[in-house]
């Protein structure tokens, strides 16, 4: 059995479906308190399979994304805990199964569920902001950012999949401080004049990590939160190091201190950040 805290392991195991075509896919999850007793047949082809290891705030978050859960999960957890989480997919004409299975499992069949899900727990940057993002810090920030953020998007007749959020709407993605505007980078040249959008101007450029076609494409540079793409946070922690104001100094001392899980260290940078232009 897994221990608690343990590393991330990524087992993929794709079968052929003895030549049939695919039918609808499902994303099953279950917190794996006992391995043995888990462990059961679920209806469908098993395409992947990851450990993930959750901690205690992203326990709290994810039960918020994905409720209601089976009644046997725990309302929380005090440590970094396991979560077994598999793809599968079904044989075709298939009716999906019932949302709670046998033995704690739940199983996701809503695409845009199971999508939004998989980008959480089985993407390298969707766990760092499950297991490190300050979600409770953020909910006070704005109770719906990012229904917040899709309001300022319809307003500039600007759609959503053709954004990617910068370095700063990310600060406040993970709770770390309030953004002081919305910056963007678009697939296709838009003008945006005045409001808290701001198009990440081209001179900009330069203190990313990738050229604009990657930095848009490469999904190993996003994070998604509530369906919209951010610069993931390693993305962001090399802008500000290529750009060194004052502000991303100290933005990245908090970036460290969020990482390290040195609380006072981010609460003085917090207040530092407050007295900054």
């Amino acid at each position: 059995m897994a221990q608690s805290g343990a590393t991330s392991a990524v087992v993929t195991a794709v079968r052929e479906l003895d030549g049939a075509q695919e039918g609808p896919g499902l994303l099953a999850l279950t917190p794996m308190e006992d391995a043995w007793s888990s462990e059961m047949v679920l209806p469908g082809v098993v395409t992947e399979r990851q450990e993930v290891s959750v901690s205690s705030g992203g326990w709290q978050y994810l039960l918020r994304c994905l409720d209601p859960v089976p009644p046997g999960w725990p309302r929380s957890r005090p440590h970094k805990a396991p979560l077994v989480v598999k793809r599968l997919v079904m044989a075709v004409g298939m009716r999906p199964p019932a949302r709670v299975a046998q033995k704690g499992w739940l199983l996701l069949s809503c695409p845009q569920e199971r999508e939004r899900i998989a980008e959480l727990v089985l993407t390298p940057g969707g766990r760092h902001f499950l297991n490190h993002a300050l979600h409770a810090h953020r909910a006070r920030f704005s109770p719906d950012f990012g229904a917040e953020l899709r309001c300022l998007l319809s307003r500039s007749g600007v759609s959503s999949p053709e954004v990617l959020f910068g370095p700063e709407a990310l600060m406040q993605v993970y709770g770390l401080r309030k953004a002081r505007y919305i910056d963007v980078l678009t697939k296709a040249p838009v003008s945006l004049t005045g409001g808290p959008l701001r198009v990440i101007a081209s001179d900009e450029f330069e203190h990313f990590c990738a050229d604009r076609t990657r930095l848009l494409e490469d999904a190993r540079h996003h994070v998604v939160s509530d369906g919209l793409a951010f610069v993931s946070f390693g993305t962001a922690r090399a802008f500000k190091r290529h750009r060194g104001s004052w502000r991303d100094r100290n933005d990245l001392s908090m970036m460290q201190a969020l990482e390290r899980r040195y609380r006072w260290r981010l609460h003085l940078a917090s207040l530092v950040g407050r007295m900054l232009p």
